[in-house]
């Protein structure tokens, strides 16, 4: 009786066992959200010329598909299917936002929203912003990281 019991328990602990190995499989195999990485949906691009978003615009590389509308000052690039990064001219009116530009040393400043699972795909193209404009993008978090040069 003890074996037939001990062989249940065996038959019990392997199947436990296949059980925990599909699960890290799993677990492993799913993809880990950015956010938690760090990377913020939001960003800051302080140019250091006086960029507009045909500015920006003309900086990515050639092929890249965009939606412009110059009078709202407002860029959307396309990166890929139900993906996008949108790029928007802010107005800095307040004096402690002006003098952070001048630290800075930033002429014109943009807010960018990318979603954080689709950081991969828009890097190269914020990098592309920040060569032809000239800059950095801080990211929208209480210590403006991460930085992008």
């Amino acid at each position: 009786m003890a074996q037939k019991n001990g062989a249940k328990y065996t038959e019990k602990s392997k199947a436990k066992n296949s059980e925990k190995s599909s699960v890290k499989k799993a677990v492993k195999k799913a993809p880990f959200p950015k956010k938690a990485l760090g990377i913020p949906e939001g960003w800051f691009f302080l140019t250091e010329t006086e960029a507009a978003v045909v500015d920006i615009r003309a900086a990515l590389p050639e092929g890249t598909e965009s939606d412009i509308w110059k009078e709202a000052g407002v860029l959307e690039v396309i990166l890929g299917e139900k993906a996008s990064m949108d790029i928007e001219e802010m107005d800095v009116t307040d004096e402690d936002a002006e003098a952070f530009l001048e630290e800075q040393g930033a002429k014109r400043l943009f807010y960018v929203s990318v979603r954080p699972e689709d950081y991969d795909k828009a890097l190269p193209l914020m990098k592309a912003m920040i060569r032809g404009c000239g800059g950095k993008m801080l990211g929208d978090t209480p210590n403006l990281e991460p930085e992008i040069h």
